[in-house]
């Protein structure tokens, strides 16, 4: 049994704030102290509502009560709610300082309690800064939903790898994303460590879910981590499981189904669980635009010899893929000119002139205008209008316009902290010294077996094993051995982007009409 100190709100009815927090924890055997920052009729969501803020003078007053009678020297954790004021949230820091002095290893799990979709901040701007300001920096732990975690990162949240971008970037610690968006139907919740994710989990998309689910989950998660000897992913798929069965007992009701259900809420047995495990195997993608789509190559980051090759049929299903790759290089242009200049964007120059004999297969980027015509007359008209000095599109371009704006129309400039355009002769450029190969890929459009095989010599010494680069993965109507190669060196320069590693060209990329960075990776 743990002793955990919790600062949130209270309910006279219902089961949000210390209402659903406190009997959870004593059901799973820890004894609470609870503090209440605001005390309601009700959850603010109903019709009728009364009640007051705590002042944080007062609780100040009852915790050097609780001190003075020696009831916060075994404080084993503290977990902070809900806190509807600046001054609020210094009295939380404050007792987590003093808690932190008679037991320096106590856990400290903040859940912001910010706001969420598509109400927006629930407390006024003073105290969320902060909460970021100066709360944050004292947790070891902190869950949040993908508004909360938008908001504080400044962010456009959308799945669980933005997620781990968004986390990697504020330098957080182990985080846990509720409420982010997967496939279609479905919630994805997000363990995420260093920037990366360490296990994920989907769950349904039910209607008409009560509040109070974020404030059930914070008391899973920390319970469930005082009970497994801080084995947090562990922990997170207990509360996962345990979140979604009080989930579906309550849909449709107009409050959370927390008494009814104790019992197997706070049941530590491991549950059936779709729990997704990358902790020993975050993944990054390459990929290369073949015949059937997108030609996949995934990577481990921890260096595992065996990759995976899979062909999706678009774009949104690579960015949607199960194994959640933190960062995708693909081979195809992204941030479009207005107006195209000799030899193209920035990017293309800069990355062309390393490139030697190998130049002509780095193309020069069209103007948007010229990119979004699907006729090959219109292309060329557009593209003489919006050339300087005018010029038309060639077929071998035009041919892959598609495949373009089917990646531009996805494309955010928040997308850009996970999606990076790439170009596999510069990999194989970097790969090789940086001296550009003296075979090609292909002549008159058919594979080149010397350039074939001195690109798989090149990855092989990089880490890809040689059995992999010369297995013939797919039917050659959907991709091709030089396509297979390609996304591997595509998924190479992505792992050198986790690492840190890669080039960038040009060093200082100009953003397009869309906000959207042009620069090639290497």
């Amino acid at each position: 049994m743990a002793r955990v100190l919790v600062l949130s709100s209270q309910v006279a009815r219902g089961h949000v704030g210390l209402s659903g927090i406190v009997p959870v924890l004593q059901a799973m055997g820890h004894d609470v102290v609870a503090l209440p920052t605001v005390l309601l009729s009700n959850h603010p969501g109903h019709a009728h509502v009364a009640g007051e803020r705590i002042a944080p003078e007062q609780l100040r007053r009852m915790l050097e009560a609780l001190a003075a009678n020696g009831w916060l020297t075994d404080i084993d954790a503290v977990l902070t709610g809900y806190l509807p004021s600046a001054e609020h949230v210094q009295f939380a820091v404050d007792a987590i300082d003093q808690i932190r002095r008679l037991n320096p290893d106590a856990a400290v799990l903040v859940d912001p309690v910010l706001g969420d979709e598509p109400k927006g901040l629930y407390i006024d701007t003073g105290a969320a800064r902060a909460i970021e300001r100066d709360l944050i920096p004292k947790a070891a732990i902190i869950k949040l939903n993908r508004f909360e975690l938008g908001w504080l990162s400044d962010r456009t949240i959308t799945d669980a790898p933005a997620a781990a971008v968004a986390v990697g970037a504020m330098q957080w610690p182990t985080t846990v994303a509720t409420s982010l968006s997967g496939v279609p139907g479905t919630l994805v919740n997000a363990c995420l460590e260093a920037g990366k994710i360490s296990a994920s989990v989907a769950t349904e998309r039910l209607p008409a879910v009560p509040n109070g689910t974020g404030d059930l989950f914070s008391a899973l998660l920390l319970g469930h981590i005082l009970t497994t000897n801080n084995d947090t992913l562990s922990a997170f798929n207990l509360a996962c499981s345990r979140v979604e069965l009080a989930v579906r007992k309550s849909a449709g009701k107009p409050e959370l189904q927390i008494v009814a259900n104790l019992r197997a809420l706070a049941k530590t047995s491991p549950p059936p669980t779709r729990l997704s495990r990358r902790a020993q195997r975050p993944c990054v993608a390459g990929v290369d635009a073949c015949r059937g789509g997108w030609l996949v190559v995934l990577a481990n980051v921890d260096g595992d010899p065996e990759p995976r090759a899979r062909i999706v049929p678009a774009f949104a299903d690579v960015l949607s893929l199960a194994e959640a790759p933190s960062i995708i290089a693909i081979d195809i242009p992204i941030g479009l000119p207005e107006c195209s200049g000799i030899g193209g964007r920035a990017a293309d120059i800069a990355a062309r002139a390393n490139l030697g004999a190998r130049q002509s297969s780095l193309f020069a980027v069209p103007a948007r205008a010229a990119v979004m015509e699907t006729d090959y007359r219109a292309a060329c008209a557009a593209a003489l209008k919006h050339s300087e000095p005018p010029r038309k599109v060639s077929k071998q371009t035009f041919n892959i316009f598609p495949k373009i704006r089917e990646v531009d129309a996805l494309m955010t400039p928040a997308l850009q902290a996970r999606v990076f355009e790439c170009h596999p002769e510069t990999a194989f450029w970097a790969m090789n010294e940086r001296a550009p190969l003296d075979e090609p890929k292909k002549v008159k459009s058919s594979p080149f077996p010397a350039g074939l095989a001195l690109r798989r010599k090149l990855l092989t010494r990089a880490g890809f094993l040689a059995a992999f680069l010369e297995r013939t993965h797919f039917r050659r109507t959907d991709a091709g051995a030089d396509d297979l190669l390609d996304a591997c060196a595509c998924a190479w320069t992505a792992l050198r982007i986790v690492r840190g590693e890669a080039m960038t060209f040009p060093a200082e990329p100009p953003l397009d009409a869309r906000g959207l960075r042009q620069e090639i990776r290497a």
